[in-house]
């Protein structure tokens, strides 16, 4: 059987432990897919925004927080590990 993820109230411990012990497969349902491309659309406008700083989203880290990122940049910037940059 196959497991439909569609709301928050499908993820259940028993639909977690038949996927994990049991093998069954999951799929995400078109309801859950509508909603996660709004919701990174509502995240990609303020990323997006000129006037709107977000530090490592849109900027680099640390001595290149001011540097703004386009949206190629901030692509790549996103592919690369951050554990080097981490320091203290």
């Amino acid at each position: 059987m196959t497991i439909t993820l569609s709301a928050r109230s499908d993820f259940t411990l028993d639909n977690c432990k038949r996927v994990a012990w049991g093998g069954e497969r999951v799929v995400i349902g078109k309801s859950a897919k509508n909603k996660m491309k709004k919701a990174r659309a509502d995240l990609m406008k303020p990323v997006d925004r000129p006037d709107m700083t977000i530090y490592g989203v849109n900027t680099g880290y640390g001595h290149q927080a001011k540097q703004r990122l386009d949206a190629a940049a901030r692509q790549k910037h996103a592919e690369e590990p951050t554990y080097h940059r981490a320091a203290s």
